[in-house]
């Protein structure tokens, strides 16, 4: 909001928005190199796949970031009348972003930039009577279209299409693959979710609660824990109801509402190109979710908008009210003195503990993960450094101390280190479970944590916990299974194992564990059904 409220005022002229527009086009250029020298194997793709990901981590994040620069490139590409350089120059751009996007091999984003490339193509067509350079060019992109989509099904059973590890990721999509089953089956939890707290949701952040609550057994083949419904409007009816969705979907409505209105400040080209941007954003936000990088570029064009629609006179916030004048209708030169400092000090305060400490916090994480030449100890000094920050980073700092911690175990080093290492995530989990009561995550980890240092007793009682939350997550049902063997109740563990293979028997954990437990109350002719496959 203060991002967008700040664009809409601050650049309050024409040529301030395209030089902001053309510093963004500028860096996913550069964003673009970095992933070509990716792609050319001179850099490490950070999420370990053939997926193009450049600086942010992750293919779908790039993907969207290129999706929005292809728009508006071409949009400025379109509108440009100096000269045909320029026109080249942001054709180039569109062009790479594109290449790039493709690479990306993020099926949502590139259906929706397909998806809205159709869509400006026939508003170009049908709205673009008098230029016919444009008009042959949207026909053009139009048929590019239709006949891309269309080779990729015809030829869809083709070597060439299986063996492209881009192509290979359209051709199978159907009903049955892994990640639309997982999209079907995470949506419906959703869906259970939104039933339960329809109004106002469930708070923001908190997908994890009813991840846990309504996980369905069927989604064993994905990752175990879920903080996103994998559809922003999924996501709105769970962390906010009804009413946030509603507010969310407003923004698509006021942006279509101040584009294409009769009399509008838009052109006809930035009109087609705008709304088949907005519209393939939302298509791809079916398939995914809101992040900072599509945030920024998202707010980014509504605040564009909206100051279009300001300079045609609907909305209108003169420059000069925010000059600082010794007059009795502006601020008094004198009284800036005052608050000019105050802001200040007050903004270095925010910046200090909203972003400093976290990136504090983060590197230290990192530095703590790596071999130190002062040995061990120095990393569990770090880890404790950490802490110290007390930021929203001490959360995901919890969970990699314990993974620490079971490596610590594992090595050489003397018995009072080992106990300091206990003792110490021993501390900070309960910290942690006890600032998150309602997240069966920190409860299952310290239970197997527990585990492997034999106190089955205390981890039964944390994975008792784990399972009241998520009453049907196999991995909770197994290792508290492994609690009661630890404990030599056999009986005990059968049955709790036998409700973990139940619940879905193709899993292949579950069922090797109900066999390890069938032998252990002599159920040999069960054991072998299980095990012998």
């Amino acid at each position: 909001l203060a991002y967008f409220v700040l664009l809409a005022t601050a650049l309050t002229t024409e040529k301030l928005w395209v030089r902001f527009f053309q510093t963004s086009l500028g860096v996913s250029v550069v964003m673009g190199i970095y992933a070509l020298l990716q792609l050319a194997g001179k850099l490490a793709i950070h999420q370990g796949s053939a997926r193009l990901d450049a600086t942010l981590g992750n293919a779908t994040y790039l993907a969207v970031y290129m999706m929005f620069h292809v728009f508006i490139a071409a949009m400025f590409a379109l509108r440009e009348t100096t000269g045909k350089t320029m026109r080249y120059v942001y054709g180039a751009v569109a062009l790479l972003d594109l290449f790039i996007l493709y690479h990306t091999a993020t099926r949502g984003a590139i259906l929706g930039l397909l998806g809205g490339a159709l869509i400006t193509s026939t508003l170009l067509v049908f709205w673009n009577r008098e230029n016919r350079l444009v008009k042959n060019a949207a026909i053009g992109i139009f048929a590019i279209v239709i006949l891309s989509v269309g080779s990729v099904f015809i030829f869809r059973n083709s070597d060439f299409m299986k063996n492209n590890p881009v192509l290979s990721r359209f051709t199978s999509i159907s009903l049955t693959e892994t990640t639309t089953k997982s999209r079907f089956l995470i949506w419906n939890m959703s869906w259970q979710g939104v039933k339960e707290k329809p109004l106002l949701g469930w708070g923001q952040e908190n997908y994890i609660i009813l991840f846990n609550k309504y996980y369905d057994p069927k989604m064993y083949q994905q990752e175990p824990w879920f903080d996103r419904s994998h559809n922003v409007f999924f996501d709105w009816l769970v962390s906010g109801g009804i009413l946030a969705l509603l507010a969310y979907l407003s923004l698509f409505a006021l942006a279509f509402y101040y584009l294409l209105r009769p009399g509008g400040a838009f052109s006809i080209a930035e009109k087609a190109v705008l709304s088949g941007l907005l519209a393939g954003y939302f298509f791809q936000n079916i398939f995914v979710f809101d992040n900072l990088t599509s945030y920024l570029m998202f707010f980014s064009v509504l605040g564009y908008i909206t100051w279009r629609n300001g300079q045609a006179g609907a909305v209108s916030v003169p420059s000069k009210q925010f000059q600082i004048q010794n007059s009795s209708k502006n601020i008094s030169v004198p009284t800036g003195r005052i608050y000019i400092p105050a802001v200040l000090v007050a903004l270095l305060v925010i910046i200090y503990f909203a972003n400093i400490k976290p990136i504090l916090a983060s590197a230290t994480i990192i530095q703590s993960l790596q071999p130190q030449k002062e040995g061990v100890e120095k990393n569990l000094s770090l880890m404790e450094k950490v802490f110290s920050y007390n930021t929203f980073g001490s959360g995901e700092a919890r969970e990699q101390f314990l993974q620490m911690a079971f490596k610590v175990q594992t090595i050489n080093v003397s018995s009072e280190l080992k106990q300091k290492f206990f003792a110490a995530v021993r501390r900070e989990v309960l910290v942690q479970i006890d600032e998150n009561p309602k997240d069966a995550r920190y409860e299952f980890f310290f239970g197997t944590f527990l585990n492997k240092f034999g106190l089955y007793d205390e981890a039964i009682k944390h994975l008792e916990r784990a399972r009241a939350l998520s009453p049907k997550k196999q991995a909770i049902i197994i290792e508290l299974g492994s609690s009661f063997l630890g404990k030599r109740e056999y009986q005990r563990a059968f049955e709790i194992s036998a409700e973990a293979y139940k619940s879905e028997p193709n899993y292949t954990e579950a069922r090797v564990a109900y066999g390890v437990a069938a032998l252990y109350v002599r159920q040999d002719k069960l054991a072998e059904e299980l095990l012998l496959p």
